[in-house]
């Protein structure tokens, strides 16, 4: 029997590109055939918002959406609170994507679906070093090379936890969720980290960008589509899933770097991503139709051939029982 996953990868603005994949799954009605989402970063939300099953409310949110928003700038006082501690969490707040949140995700829907939603993040685990890391990059870099530099310094300082972590968000309450929204979203120096419970979190595609293992591992689910948000796509080692099939959905064009994709907000680009997306899945999603067709001819190709020989081998038995039979009355 099909289980389908399907794995939402991080990329800030460029996540409007899904929900063209979404459209897509709805069209060819594989929509129907998923078991669980998963996803990173703004895949995080998209993921969230997959099980919600509106496809409208999300389309409505990509074609609405403002760089204002998104990027909501720092208030005199987050700054003067900021500059009393000594050191910057981040660029931006978080307040747009709490009201993004607030509108448009019914939180309760994770208790009543039958799709569960994985969200990636990684675990801080020296504080106070990630709180003053921001002082330590160079003002003089570009924001793209600092965001980088920031990153490479969270892995090889040893400042987050090596594994991801996966939240069912089924298991945590709703305040939790919309915190762990938040958290997987929380790209390292453009957002602050995110408090769970006893620990805080940070933006899971810092290293794992598309989280397949809890679709492999926890749902089990034999077939995982996983939606790139890059044309120079993440990694997949085939070998590590070896009982599922992967069906990589990678961006034809080139959906733009750190300015001109991640942080690229605007609703005209949106718009245009999202039609990129459905084109780009909708051929994939064709091809695996026709794929599908043309496994159940063969099986059944194969279930008659099979049939006949078991008709066969029957015959021959009933015919060695029968000779036995009349030797021993000879």
């Amino acid at each position: 029997m099909l289980k389908l996953g399907l794995v939402f990868a991080g990329g800030g603005g460029k996540g409007a590109y899904e929900i063209g994949v979404w459209k897509a799954l709805r069209e060819t009605g594989f929509d129907r055939y998923v078991r669980a989402a998963a996803g990173t970063s703004v895949g995080g939300l998209n993921a969230a918002l997959f099980v919600q099953g509106d496809y409208e409310i999300a389309e409505q949110i990509w074609e609405n959406i403002s760089p204002q928003q998104i990027l909501s700038r720092k208030n005199r006082a987050q700054k003067a609170m900021e500059k009393g501690e000594g050191y910057r969490r981040s660029i931006f707040t978080r307040a747009g994507m709490r009201d993004i949140i607030d509108r448009n995700l019914n939180l309760g829907i994770f208790d009543e679906s039958g799709l569960n939603c994985y969200l990636a993040c990684y675990k801080v685990k020296e504080e106070s070093k990630f709180m003053h890391l921001f002082n330590k990059l160079d003002s003089k870099k570009s924001d793209e090379n600092r965001h980088n530099l920031f990153r490479k310094l969270l892995i090889s300082e040893q400042i987050i936890e090596k594994k991801a972590t996966y939240f069912n968000l089924r298991n945590y309450t709703f305040e939790e969720r919309k915190r762990i929204l938040l958290a997987t979203s929380a790209i390292p120096l453009i957002f602050p980290d995110e408090r769970v419970r006893n620990a805080h979190f940070v933006d899971g595609s810092v290293r794992d960008n598309v989280p397949i293992l809890p679709l492999y591992c926890q749902e089990k689910c034999n077939m995982i589509i996983v939606v790139h948000l890059k044309r120079e796509s993440d990694l997949i080692c085939y070998d590590e899933y070896p009982n599922a099939r992967i069906l990589e959905i990678v961006p034809k064009e080139n959906l733009g770097g750190i300015f001109r994709g991640v942080l690229d907000f605007d609703p005209s680009h949106a718009k245009e991503r999202i039609e990129m997306g459905y084109r780009d899945a909708i051929g994939a999603f064709a091809d695996l139709k026709d794929r599908q067709r043309r496994e159940i001819a063969h099986m059944s190709t194969v279930g008659e051939e099979m049939k006949k020989e078991r008709i066969y081998r029957d015959m021959i038995k009933r015919q060695d029982e029968e000779y036995e039979r009349l030797c021993k009355n000879v």
